[in-house]
């Protein structure tokens, strides 16, 4: 019986100090690294996604940082329009992505996981143009969409003059109001491309918050003024 208590003691003992190195390597010397947070303050918006259509060669910038070079179509995997398949399959690209000083390039198939480069995350929303199983598509006629999204808080210039928005709510479509400083009926991308807050659903009444009676409805407004209403 002594002996059992023995050997079970030896082997809680060993136990613990395995499982006491195993915590130590998943710390950074310290503690626990700290959550990385990105929050550029004063008239920081988070951008809204934005889309690139390139062909094989092409190169475009999104959101005003991200390059993004599509260099090849390594392999053409999707369903031909004329045949049934079980899975809709996938194309595989080579893409060359670039932020600043940092440059990668890898393949990337339009069916993985978003993938994350430098506070940006990028897949693959379109391919053209459709496969045929009678048909061979050159290099050349490859177009493939890029849905690009920011992982952190941006800066945007609000610097502008509050004059220079009555221009820019226009030229995107929608109705300036001078008053109270806000651009009627344009969508979350327009407002955070001219600096503005954006508010899907504001009040009818938000401008007149004396008002007893206010309708329901929701109304879609860029704030470009100062202040929340």
């Amino acid at each position: 019986m002594k002996t059992l208590y023995a050997v079970f003691t030896i082997v809680l003992v060993f136990g613990i100090i395995f499982f006491s190195l195993r915590v130590m390597k998943t710390e950074a010397p310290g503690g626990p690294l700290p959550e990385v947070t990105y929050d550029a303050g004063g008239g920081s918006r988070v951008r809204a996604p934005e889309d690139l259509s390139l062909k094989v060669g092409e190169s475009g910038v999104a959101l005003g940082g991200l390059g993004l070079t599509f260099n090849a179509l390594v392999n053409d995997y999707r369903c031909p329009t004329d045949v049934v398949c079980i899975e809709a399959g996938a194309v595989n690209t080579n893409i060359t992505v670039s932020e600043d000083d940092e440059t990668q390039t890898l393949n990337y198939s339009s069916d993985g996981i978003p993938l994350g480069f430098e506070g940006y995350t990028i897949s693959i929303i379109g391919v053209s143009p459709n496969a045929h199983s009678e048909k061979t598509i050159p290099q050349a006629e490859y177009s493939v969409t890029f849905h690009i999204e920011s992982m952190f808080v941006d800066t945007i210039d609000t610097g502008s003059p509050v004059a220079d928005a009555d221009a820019s709510c226009t030229e995107r479509g929608g109705n300036w109001d001078p008053t109270y400083q806000e651009c009627l009926g344009i969508d979350a991308s327009a407002c955070s491309a001219i600096g503005g807050n954006f508010s899907e659903c504001a009040s009818a009444c938000r401008n007149d918050p004396t008002a007893e009676v206010c309708t329901t409805q929701c109304v879609q407004v860029c704030d470009i003024g100062p202040g929340d209403k």
